[in-house]
C-alpha cells in the first residue's frame, strides 16, 4: 500500500506541475493573442475598417394640408458589383443571365458590354490584383423599384460575399412643386442653408447613426453589412402653411406680370388676416427671360418702401390727433423743404391745396409731407413720430419663423440724431430715408386689416412623426393694438377709397371690395447714376371681412410703366381674382356683355380671352366674367359667367385641357384626360352633386 501510494502521488506531482505549466504557457499563449489581436485590429479599423456617419432620411415638409408634399427626401440606391467575390463555378454559371438582367432593368449597356466589364475585372484582378477591380460601378442612383427588381438577380440575389453585391443608400432631397415658394421651403445642403429647410434643420435632420464601412482603393468605402437590413431613421416632418393652389396662381401672375413689363425681379406675399400664417410667398428674379427663385427678397431684402409707407403715416396722423380734413397748401405739387425740392409723381396739377384725405387718396408727396413736417417737425415731433411707427410694429423686426430677417433701418432720433436733418421726416413721410423689407410693410398692412391687431408671421403651423401631431403652433399676436380702432377704421375706409377713386382706381372691381396703397420708389433719385424705379400695392381684400392681406413688388422696372398703379396693382387684382375664385367668394349674377368684332366660341378664364381681345385690337370696354362661355351669334361675341361650386360637378365642355385642369383640381377631383384640344365630353353630369371625385374628360 506504501508504494503504491508513493507511486500515486508521485503521478499527482507530474501531474500538477504539468498543469501549471501548461497553464503559465497558455496563459502566455492567451495573452500574446489578445495582445497581437488588439494590434491587428488597431491597424485593421485604422487602415481598412471605419465607423463612419451616415445621414438619416430627412423628414418631409408639406403644405398647410398636411397632404401635399413640398420637399421630401427620396431614398436612392448606388449599386456596386465585387466580380471577385463569387466563387469560379456560381460566376460561370450566373454571369450571362446577371448581365442580361442589367440590360433589361437599367437599360445603359449592352448584355455583351456587362459581361465584358465584370469578367475582365475579374481576371484582372486575379492576375495583378488591380486597383479598382473589385468595386465596379453598376449605377449610381437607382430607386426602390429599380433595386428590388437587380436584387433578384442571378448573382445579386446571393447577397454581398457569394454574389459580389455591394449596396450604398442615400437620400435625395426634391422640391415636389420645383420653383414655386422654393425659397421660402429652402435649400438642404451642407453649408449656407435657407429657408424652413435651414430654420427647423433641428426637426427634420433625424441623429446620424454610425456604419462599419470597409476602404477599397483608392478613395471609396463601403458599408461591411447591407444598409437595407437596417430599420431607416428619420426626421420629423413639418406642416407648413403654404396653401399649393394659392401659391401656384401667385406665381404665375407675378412671373407674367414681371415679365410683360420688363422687371428684373418681383415679390408677392399672401398671409392670412385672422392668423399671420403665410399663405403664398414668391421671389422672383428673371435671368434670360425665365423666372427664378434665387433670393429671398420677401423676407430679407430692405428697400425704400415709397408711397405704400404713407399709410403708417396717416396712421400716425390720426393719432396724433389730425382730422382727415386738416389741408396743407401743395402748389400743384411742387414745393421746397430746406434745401431741396419735392414733387408729386403726377406734377404739374390743378390742386393748390389738399386735405389729408385726399393727399392720401391721391398719393399726393408734397400734401403727405407738408402735414408730416407740420406735426413731427420739431424734435419732439420727431421722437413722437418714432414711438409712433414703434406702435405700428414698424420698427422691429416680424419674428417670423425663418433665419434671415434684418430689423427695420428706421433712424431713432435719439440715439441715431446724426443721420437726422431738417428734411428727414417730409422725406421718412412718403417712404424715403428709411429701409424695410415687403414682410415688414405686409405685416402692418395686415395689422391694420385685422382690426389693429398685429399678427406674428409664420411658415410652419405643425411638427409632426408620422401621423402624430408633436407641436401646433397656434397664431400669435401682440399684445396691444396697433392704434384707436376709430383710427384703424378710417385708415381703412380711406384704402378703400385709394381703390375705388384714386391712385388705384384701375383695379376697382364692384364684386368685391378692395381696400390698398400704390407705391413707387424712385432709386438713385438723388441725380447719382440712373434712375431706377420699383412699383409696389400693399392691401387686403374683400376689405369689407379682410379674409387675405397681400404685397406686391416689382423691382428695377425698364420698360414704359414703373408706378405702383400700372405695375403692381394689376397683378394684385389678377391674383386676388383667382383667390376669390378659387375659394368660391364670388358667387352674384351676371348679365350678358357684348364683344363686338370677333366671333367666337369658347370656355375659359375671362382674363385670358380679355388679354387676346386686346392684342388683336378689340376695345372690350366692360370686364369679361372670371370664367367665361363665349358664344357667337351673328356679327357679336356674347360672354356669359360660368358659375363654379365646390359642391357640384362643373361644366368644363368648351374648355381646353390646361383650364379644365384647373378648375377640376381646385375643387378636388381626380382627372383623367383622353386626347387633346377641347373638351367635347365629361363622365360626370354637369351640376350633379360632389360626392365621387374622379372624372374623365375627353378632347377634340
Amino acid at each position: 500500500m506504501g508504494r503504491k501510494n508513493e507511486l500515486l502521488l508521485r503521478v499527482y506531482v507530474v501531474l500538477i506541475v504539468f498543469l501549471v505549466l501548461a497553464g503559465v504557457i497558455g496563459w502566455k499563449i492567451i495573452s500574446i493573442s489578445l495582445l497581437e489581436g488588439a494590434k491587428w485590429k488597431k491597424l485593421e479599423v485604422n487602415k481598412y475598417l471605419k465607423w463612419r456617419p451616415v445621414k438619416a432620411q430627412r423628414g418631409d415638409i408639406y403644405s398647410d394640408d398636411a397632404e401635399r408634399l413640398m420637399a421630401s427626401s427620396i431614398e436612392l440606391f448606388e449599386i456596386r458589383m465585387d466580380p471577385v467575390s463569387p466563387g469560379d463555378a456560381v460566376f460561370n454559371k450566373d454571369i450571362d443571365g446577371l448581365c442580361k438582367g442589367l440590360e433589361q432593368v437599367l437599360n445603359t449597356k449592352s448584355r455583351a458590354e456587362w459581361k465584358s466589364i465584370l469578367q475582365g475585372a475579374r481576371i484582372a484582378y486575379h492576375k495583378s490584383h488591380k486597383s479598382g477591380s473589385r468595386n465596379i460601378l453598376i449605377s449610381k442612383k437607382v430607386n426602390d423599384e429599380t433595386f428590388k427588381q437587380l436584387k433578384t438577380l442571378p448573382l445579386f440575389e446571393l447577397g454581398k460575399n457569394k454574389g459580389g453585391l455591394i449596396v450604398n443608400r442615400f437620400y435625395s432631397r426634391k422640391k415636389t412643386y420645383r420653383e414655386l415658394a422654393s425659397r421660402a421651403i429652402g435649400e438642404y445642403r451642407d453649408k449656407d442653408m435657407v429657408g424652413i429647410e435651414r430654420s427647423y434643420d433641428k426637426v427634420l435632420r433625424a441623429a446620424e447613426r454610425n456604419e462599419l464601412m470597409r476602404f477599397v482603393p483608392p478613395d471609396l468605402w463601403f458599408p461591411l453589412f447591407d444598409p437595407t437590413d437596417f430599420e431607416v431613421i428619420r426626421g420629423k416632418d413639418v406642416v407648413s402653411t403654404i396653401d399649393v393652389d394659392i401659391q401656384d396662381v401667385v406665381h404665375h401672375e407675378l412671373a407674367k406680370g414681371l415679365l410683360s413689363n420688363s422687371a428684373e425681379a418681383g415679390v408677392v406675399i399672401v398671409m392670412d388676416v385672422k392668423t399671420g400664417f403665410i399663405k403664398a410667398m414668391s421671389n422672383l428674379d428673371i435671368i434670360n427671360g425665365v423666372c427664378r427663385e434665387i433670393i429671398n427678397r420677401a423676407v430679407t431684402m430692405r428697400t425704400e418702401p415709397g408711397s405704400t409707407f404713407k399709410t403708417a403715416t396717416l396712421l400716425a396722423l390720426l393719432e396724433s390727433g389730425v382730422d382727415v380734413k386738416t389741408t396743407a397748401r401743395i402748389d400743384n405739387g411742387k414745393k421746397k423743404f430746406y434745401d431741396l425740392w419735392m414733387y408729386d409723381s403726377n406734377y404739374p396739377h390743378d390742386d393748390k391745396m389738399l386735405d389729408l384725405k385726399e393727399s392720401f387718396i391721391k398719393s399726393s408727396n408734397v400734401g403727405i409731407a407738408t402735414l408730416a413736417q407740420r406735426t413731427f417737425g420739431t424734435k419732439k415731433g420727431r421722437i413722437h413720430y418714432y414711438d409712433l411707427l414703434t406702435q405700428f410694429g414698424l420698427v422691429e423686426k416680424t419674428g417670423i419663423d425663418l433665419i434671415g430677417e434684418p430689423s427695420p433701418y428706421i433712424k431713432d432720433p435719439i440715439e441715431d440724431a446724426s443721420q437726422w436733418s431738417k428734411v428727414t421726416i417730409p422725406w421718412m413721410a412718403h417712404g424715403y430715408e428709411l429701409q424695410i423689407t415687403p414682410l415688414q410693410t405686409l405685416s402692418f398692412y395686415n395689422a391694420i386689416a385685422n382690426d389693429g391687431i398685429y399678427m406674428k408671421p409664420r411658415l410652419v403651423k405643425t411638427i409632426k412623426d408620422g401621423d402624430k401631431v408633436l407641436k401646433e403652433y397656434n397664431p400669435k399676436s401682440r399684445r396691444n393694438r396697433i392704434a384707436s380702432s376709430k383710427n384703424i377704421t378710417i385708415t381703412k375706409d380711406l384704402m378703400k377709397e385709394v381703390v375705388m377713386r384714386g391712385t388705384g382706381k384701375n383695379i376697382y372691381t364692384d364684386e368685391y371690395a378692395i381696400a390698398g396703397k400704390t407705391g413707387t420708389t424712385t432709386f438713385n433719385y438723388s441725380g447719382k447714376g440712373e434712375k431706377g424705379y420699383n412699383a409696389s400695392f400693399a392691401g387686403f381684400f374683400p376689405a369689407d371681412e379682410p379674409e387675405y392681406s397681400m404685397i406686391v413688388v416689382a423691382y428695377n422696372l425698364r420698360g414704359s410703366k414703373y408706378y405702383g398703379s400700372q405695375v403692381a396693382g394689376p397683378i394684385f387684382r389678377n391674383i386676388a381674382d383667382r383667390i376669390m375664385t378659387l375659394k368660391g367668394g364670388i358667387d352674384i349674377a351676371y348679365e350678358s356683355e357684348t364683344i363686338k368684332g370677333l366671333p367666337a366660341h369658347s370656355k375659359g378664364f375671362g382674363y385670358d380671352f380679355m388679354e387676346l381681345y386686346s392684342e388683336l385690337g378689340h376695345d372690350v370696354r366692360k370686364k369679361v366674367p372670371r370664367w367665361t362661355s363665349i358664344e357667337n351669334e351673328g356679327s357679336h361675341t356674347f360672354a356669359q359667367r360660368v358659375l363654379i361650386r365646390k359642391s357640384q360637378v362643373p361644366d368644363v365642355k368648351g374648355m381646353g385641357l390646361r383650364d379644365a385642369m384647373y378648375v377640376l383640381e381646385n375643387i378636388g377631383m381626380k382627372v383623367q384626360a383622353h386626347g387633346s384640344g377641347k373638351v367635347y365630353k365629361q363622365s360626370r353630369i354637369p351640376g350633379t352633386k360632389l360626392n365621387n371625385k374622379s372624372i374623365e374628360i375627353y378632347l377634340n
